[in-house]
């Protein structure tokens, strides 16, 4: 079974911009140490902009639980910046090397996402060189689009649009295993984007309009 089909470079869409999309972000270490080895600057001097996802409360974007948790991959807890969607003007100034969305629900992440008036400064953040991190929930939504994630994510929200912001030339699905082949073998039929397929573990690096899948690290433990 291809893990993806129709790697691409070139697409006018991922120029000047890279990306980092998989499963599981910075919670496994083969992942994990894939977005270290991409990142503009060493970690230690990388300036992050953390994007919350749909449980976070404001009182708890306004605490330091997320720069402690970015301290534990690397990170300066001063160069990390939290996105609170209630005061979206408080990071306009915040100048970051990277941008970090991890897990969540797709479809309610990216409804506050866009519901806050986020979605465009996010996109240009990216395609002003800002490298973006994206783990399950944060690479489905930087796709071309998202409506097969109802398949294992409850859209809570109501979407009749389920377009992504269109950042990554494709549509994604995140923790592939068997039990999401259907899904997979559908949209290889069915999309008029090229399909990627990511087990946990896995990477792809955008880069240049070059696309690059990273396969996991099989000494690597599954954790249910």
């Amino acid at each position: 079974m291809a893990l993806a089909r129709g790697l691409q470079s070139g697409h006018p869409l991922l120029l000047n911009m890279k990306l980092i999309l998989s499963s599981n972000d910075f919670s496994r270490p083969d992942t994990r140490a894939c977005i270290l080895a991409n990142l503009p600057v060493p970690v230690s001097e990388c300036r992050l902009l953390y994007i919350p996802n749909e449980k976070v409360s404001e009182k708890q974007m306004k605490s330091s639980r997320f720069q402690e948790k970015c301290a534990r991959y690397g990170f300066l807890p001063e160069h990390v910046a939290v996105l609170n969607y209630y005061h979206t003007e408080d990071v306009r100034s915040f100048q970051p090397d990277a941008v970090y969305l991890g897990g969540g629900n797709t479809f309610s992440t990216f409804a506050r996402i866009r519901d806050h008036g986020f979605a465009d400064a996010l996109c240009r953040l990216i395609r002003d060189g800002a490298v973006y991190i994206g783990g399950s929930c944060g690479a489905h939504i930087v796709s071309e689009n998202i409506e097969h994630v109802k398949a294992f994510d409850e859209d809570r929200v109501g979407f009749t649009d389920y377009s992504g912001l269109g950042l990554f030339h494709g549509v994604l699905v995140c923790h592939y295993t068997k039990d999401r082949e259907p899904v997979y073998e559908r949209l290889k039929r069915e999309s008029s984007f090229p399909v990627f397929a990511l087990r946990n573990g896995d990477s792809l690096v955008v880069e240049n309009g070059a696309v690059t899948l990273v396969p996991r690290d099989e000494t690597v433990p599954e954790v249910l």
